[in-house]
């Protein structure tokens, strides 16, 4: 009897578990181009086989530049039917959703990442993928700002930048007062003087920088520090009247600060979320 209960036990437990088992080991099975035409449209595949085109074929910064661009275009183009179909894979076997591994040849210098504790897939950009493209033109310029990116995001871009301190998904404190500001925004004016091919990229970057200082409230140098900072960004970088005028604003109030400005987060116990 007890063989015979077991048995059933045994089948039973077979039956309910080999559907989900069966679901994922077919996701995993298909080949790249088939799962390509299940996840995109038919226009998003072609925007995939142009921009795999454009970076294999990049040889002068014109190439670099277009290629580039392309990538971050269709980083944005594919995020919805990507997101899609991570939530899809979740719900068939959750450990195994968000391996996108097989996209890696159709996207090269991007892979994909889940953020948001997990809850979100997005392709990410490799710089040192398109630092290998950009050493192979004539031109400088490419190189100048690839290193600048790496510099100020490193190896791969990320929701912070090196001038941020992440302590948890949704923040952390800002690095202002050890210089990283000061050095990136005179950086990028030095690239503006030599080329404007990066600017609209370059003046992302910059107003992350200022963003950061303007309006982060938890710093993790002595108030003395972000503040000496400020000034050395006031006197040694190319400021619009509006931009020098809210770096100053902001050091007078770093003089008096409020409860909501929190400093020297490296030692003092501070609130980041």
């Amino acid at each position: 009897m007890k063989n015979s209960f077991f048995s059933k036990l045994t089948v039973v437990l077979f039956i309910c578990l080999i559907p989900q088992d069966i679901a994922a080991q077919k996701i995993t099975a298909k080949s790249p181009e088939v799962k390509l035409k299940e996840i995109f449209t038919a226009k998003q595949i072609q925007q995939i086989k142009a921009y795999k085109t454009a970076f294999a074929n990049t040889n002068t910064v014109a190439d670099f530049t277009a290629a580039y661009r392309k990538g971050a275009q269709l980083k944005k183009d594919l995020f919805d039917a990507m997101n899609k179909d991570f939530e899809k894979q979740s719900k068939i076997n959750v450990e195994k959703a968000g391996n996108y591994k097989w996209l890696y040849p159709f996207i090269p210098g991007y892979q994909s990442s889940l953020v948001a504790e997990g809850t979100v897939v997005e392709l990410i950009l490799y710089y040192k993928n398109f630092l290998a493209k950009a050493t192979k033109t004539a031109e400088k310029t490419d190189d100048d700002f690839i290193n600048l990116m790496i510099a100020a995001y490193g190896e791969h871009e990320t929701f912070y930048p090196v001038w941020f301190n992440q302590t948890w998904d949704y923040g952390g404190c800002s690095h202002l007062g050890k210089g990283i500001h000061n050095k990136t925004l005179v950086s990028i004016n030095n690239l503006y003087s030599s080329n404007k091919l990066f600017k609209p990229e370059l003046n992302e970057v910059r107003e992350k920088a200022l963003n950061d200082i303007l309006k982060w409230t938890t710093y993790c140098s002595p108030r003395e520090n972000a503040i000496k900072e400020i000034n050395q960004i006031i006197k040694a970088v190319p400021l619009s009247v509006n931009e020098k005028k809210q770096l100053q604003n902001r050091v007078i109030k770093f003089q008096k600060p409020d409860k909501s400005l929190q400093f020297n987060c490296d030692k003092a116990n501070c609130s980041y979320g």
